[in-house]
């Protein structure tokens, strides 16, 4: 009874994880201007408590205390490494804000701490199951609503989203945030319950990554609803970055199976080149369109930001000093829209290490191991990180502690398996 008590609180805990994870991610609730939810903190403690109970705990204090003790001592160079990095970084880069500090020295920790203790997949899979819920609702809704006008939308709200704007409401769990005009049509987007096309279609193919490549669960009904919803974000980076998934997932399938039929093998290399071509034709037209013009914009000014302080950057989400250097035309639209260079041009390469890191380090691994499946997913990720923002959101923050947590559990398995070798050989 006791034990089936506590697994469903886990289960509990872990969802209430994942939809504070998703909701920090730009969602409407995280940018309201009249309420503050205090997501990270609501975070915070949900992750302490959930760490305590099923890692921490044991039959009484003594134990309890032993068990913090024995973890603290078996990862301490860890942790004297990363926050002395973190410190420095504070020190010369004028940190002004509390959000740093809750990011990276208070969740992200944590975060690394559950992954390590083998949790990743389990959370991984909630993380999946509650966006396609989310994406299920925003579809009929979407469908009712702004397509069919079958109801009304009930009221509005008011978020800051590089500026103060009201944005329609459907009883405060659908928005319409952003219409699209393009080959004739003028027609809503699929924006659920973010603050943008780009950034649902973020969480999306993200969540679809990690269906295919992580999970493998192959459920064709949740990635319908996942490539559907997709769609209705009518978001260029999205479809292209949806399409990259399913490419890549035939080259996986390519690789792995030698015996495949010769004309197969053609058919198949034309049909990527051809899927390709057309992401290519796709991305250089939205290139010309105003929105490709801006994105150019960003990485021009986000350069020329980085070039005034290249090492410690300009300060940690200043958004200033790269609105400096954006061109004129931008007076209407200065919201910036990719995570590499706005890392680059606020934190540095100091910062930007923090990222790079586990990145190169689990691709050479992976390339040397033939992991094809985290290979597509690093590409993926890095794909959405050049052409989305969102590198001090929640989202990002797991995905990076979840990478890091990949390195300290291959190398303490790679440590093991030196010592029980030594110990035959002995």
């Amino acid at each position: 009874m006791i034990n089936n008590v506590k697994k469903s609180l886990k289960e509990i805990l872990q969802y209430v994880i994942v939809i504070l994870i998703i909701l920090n991610t730009n969602s409407i609730y995280a940018k309201l201007t009249r309420v503050n939810f205090h997501f990270n903190i609501l975070l915070i403690i949900v992750l302490i408590a959930y760490i305590f109970i099923y890692f921490i705990y044991k039959k009484n204090l003594k134990e309890s205390l032993l068990n913090i003790k024995n973890d603290i001592i078996k990862y301490h160079k860890l942790i004297i490494i990363y926050f002395l990095y973190l410190l420095i970084f504070i020190i010369f880069n004028n940190i002004e804000t509390m959000n740093f500090i809750t990011i990276f020295a208070i969740i992200f920790p944590m975060y690394v701490y559950i992954n390590i203790k083998g949790k990743n997949i389990e959370i991984l899979k909630k993380l999946v199951n509650v966006i396609v819920i989310l994406a299920i609702i925003s579809l009929l809704f979407y469908t009712f609503i702004s397509v069919f006008n079958v109801f009304d939308m009930t009221n509005t709200v008011e978020i800051h989203w590089e500026k103060e704007i009201k944005i329609k409401s459907f009883l405060n769990i659908y928005f319409e945030t952003q219409v699209f005009n393009g080959f004739g049509l003028n027609i809503q987007r699929n924006t659920g319950i973010f603050t943008e096309a780009p950034m649902y279609s973020l969480i999306l193919c993200i969540s679809l990554a990690i269906e295919k490549f992580i999970l493998k669960r192959n459920n064709k009904i949740l990635e319908l609803i996942l490539i559907l919803t997709i769609i209705t974000t009518f978001s260029t980076t999205g479809i292209i970055v949806m399409s990259l998934i399913y490419i890549l997932n035939i080259i996986i399938k390519f690789m792995e199976k030698e015996s495949i039929n010769k004309k197969i093998k053609i058919f198949m290399i034309i049909a990527i080149v051809f899927l390709l071509i057309i992401s290519v034709i796709v991305f250089i037209q939205r290139i010309k369109t105003s929105s490709g013009q801006t994105r150019i914009d960003d990485y021009k000014a986000s350069y020329e930001a980085w070039k005034e302080s290249p090492i410690i950057g300009n300060g940690y989400d200043n958004d200033e000093i790269i609105k400096s250097h954006m061109s004129n035309f931008r007076f209407s639209n200065m919201g910036l829209s990719n995570s590499l260079m706005t890392l680059l041009a606020q934190g540095g390469i100091y910062l930007f290490i923090l990222y790079l890191f586990p990145y190169i380090y689990i691709l050479v691994m992976s390339i040397k191991y033939k992991q094809y499946n985290i290979i597509a997913f690093e590409l993926v990720i890095f794909a959405l990180f050049t052409t989305t923002i969102f590198m001090y959101t929640q989202t990002m923050n797991y995905i990076l502690a979840l990478a890091y947590s990949y390195i300290i559990n291959n190398k303490e398995k790679n440590k093991n398996e030196e010592i029980n070798s030594k110990k035959l050989y002995i």
